[in-house]
């Protein structure tokens, strides 16, 4: 899976006590930081310093992870579920050459090559990974990510 990381946004990463997730950058990670000690999670970069190998030792996952590339600083939070198993992390940016791709009574999705714009179409707020949407208010996100829709996990 292909995760087009915007530099400062906060992905969600879905690990699973029963499975390793390999996480792969663009560029060379210089250091990482997690919120979660050794006891809990198990980390190994490997020799090229572009692959990152994540498994949870225990269910309760909850805290984040900072990675910093020579590329430029990505942010992650950690849920326990049906996990990622291989995930190349690139440098998204929002490109603006939208195509209308989905459309329901509560939002409407533009989809480009790297990028969800999601526009409320619903008077009442939308919450999207954590952020307030008002009526009739678009928002980018990167293409790959997980995105919780109203505390929802929703693919696209």
């Amino acid at each position: 899976m292909i995760f087009h990381m915007f530099l400062g946004v906060v992905a969600t990463l879905v690990l699973n006590v029963k499975q390793v997730t390999v996480v792969d950058f663009e560029h060379r990670i210089k250091k990482i930081a997690t919120s979660i000690d050794k006891t809990r999670l198990f980390k190994k970069l490997s020799r090229d310093k572009r692959t990152l190998i994540l498994q949870p030792l225990s269910k309760d996952i909850e805290g984040n992870l900072v990675v910093m590339t020579s590329g430029g600083t990505y942010n992650f939070d950690f849920k326990h579920g049906n996990a990622h198993r291989s995930v190349f992390i690139k440098n998204g940016k929002n490109d603006k050459n939208y195509i209308r791709y989905k459309e329901s009574s509560d939002y409407i999705l533009h989809k480009s090559s790297s990028s969800i714009l999601i526009t409320n179409k619903n008077k009442a707020i939308l919450d999207i990974n954590g952020q307030k949407i008002r009526y009739k208010k678009s928002y980018a996100y990167p293409l790959g990510p997980p995105i919780y829709l109203n505390g929802k996990r929703t693919v696209f």
